[in-house]
């Protein structure tokens, strides 16, 4: 079965990048490891993989792939609570050999404080100019987008395949920034670390409850199956 690969050299780099940081692989279900089905006459196929080490209690990445249609991409990095650190998330849909949307961001969980401004999100502005000269921006509609994503999110649509490497090459500019700033983040008080585990908490439950009501695994896999991949692969970390 032939599938669509205009996504593999990113999810490619990504293991590239996982790999020489010395994380550890966790172990996934295996019927949530690999996930395929027949949609609409297509067949549709979805890899997962876990890891984790000192500094990230979880990393995850998805990378579903059709026939002819569609593919995505996401990958989400937890660090540990002990840093205050932000979220780093890619999620990518191309259809049709379209950019659907590409969500780049490191999300700031303090986004109101001036040290954690200047730290976290102010070293990330190049990197939005380059974004908006790159492809149009997407237009958000879901109330949780606004909440989460940082003002210096990529947030990209309609750029056709032959300007995906620049794309990929944006992604690294973002993904290489977030851990020269992440490796280098100092553990914070018993306090602040509260709040960040509450911060954690509120994202996986607010995005679980979303995901389960339209993502569209859930029609792919079908509905048991592609709960049990929401909760039991995309928010199961247990926070420590």
């Amino acid at each position: 079965m032939s599938f669509l690969t205009q996504l593999l050299p990113l999810k490619h780099r990504i293991e590239v990048y996982l790999s020489k940081a010395c994380f550890d692989s966790l172990v996934v279900a295996p019927e949530l490891e690999y996930m395929q089905s027949v949609v609409n006459g297509e067949a549709v196929a979805m890899w997962s993989q876990a890891w984790q080490n000192k500094q990230f209690r979880y990393v995850r990445m998805s990378y579903l792939t059709s026939a002819s249609r569609i593919e995505m991409l996401n990958l989400t990095m937890y660090p540990q609570v002990c840093y205050d650190a932000p979220l780093f998330a890619t999620d990518i849909v191309v259809v049709n050999q379209r950019l659907r949307v590409a969500v780049i961001d490191a999300m700031p969980i303090f986004p109101s404080e001036t040290a954690y401004w200047e730290r976290w999100i102010l070293p990330f502005e190049p990197l939005h100019r380059q974004s908006l000269l790159l492809a149009p921006v997407y237009d958000r509609k879901l109330d949780w987008s606004f909440h989460y994503l940082g003002p210096c999110a990529c947030l990209a649509t309609q750029l056709p395949a032959e300007r995906f490497p620049a794309l990929f090459d944006l992604w690294s500019g973002y993904f290489e920034l977030y851990w020269e700033l992440a490796t280098d983040a100092i553990s914070v008080c018993n306090n602040r670390m509260e709040q960040v585990q509450e911060w954690h908490r509120a994202y996986d439950k607010e995005h679980a409850a979303v995901e389960s009501k339209r993502n569209p695994l859930l029609h792919y896999f079908g509905r048991a199956l592609g709960l049990r991949y929401i909760h039991e692969f995309l928010f199961a970390s247990t926070i420590g």
